[in-house]
């Protein structure tokens, strides 16, 4: 599942993605501090059981929506685009939504995240972004406003 974007941040961001990493357009996207490099967040590690703890710490490394797609068989670190701030549509599981509500990385198992489904968060340490629409009960889909944190100071 990815993300549709809206409107997209001018101009976009690129990075360093590793080699033989493959991912989507419309992909959530952070940044490795141990070598910074661009990955898709299906492969951050999640704290296990504790939701809460894999929220702030994908939150705190977010560093967008990825614009191109990125092939296993590019066997050599390339530069990739992506958007640091954006309003898009994605995934989530069935909730309600109202303008204002935070959202956070959703986990997908032990030990990884989701690289284009996004939750409820409790706050602005645990959010990557913010509903910008109101939402009945059960939406599958909500219109998020994304920004990291690493490229911009808040949300």
């Amino acid at each position: 599942m990815s993300i549709n974007i809206i409107l997209p941040s001018s101009p976009s961001r690129v990075g360093l993605v590793p080699a033989s990493t493959a991912f989507d357009a419309g992909e959530l996207l952070w940044r490795d501090s141990a070598d910074g490099l661009i990955k898709p967040a299906s492969l951050f590690t999640n704290m296990g059981v504790d939701a809460t703890a894999t929220q702030t710490n994908f939150s705190a490394v977010f560093a967008g929506i990825a614009q191109d797609r990125r092939l296993v068989g590019e066997n050599a670190q390339a530069l990739k685009s992506f958007l640091d701030i954006a309003i898009a549509d994605c995934d989530c599981p069935a909730q309600t939504f109202k303008v204002g509500d935070k959202v956070g990385v959703l986990r997908s198992g032990v030990p990884n995240v989701t690289n284009g489904t996004v939750t409820a968060a409790a706050s602005l340490t645990t959010a990557i972004g913010v509903v910008v629409g109101t939402y009945g009960n059960n939406a599958t889909k909500v219109r998020v406003k994304f920004v990291s944190k690493l490229f911009n100071l808040m949300i």
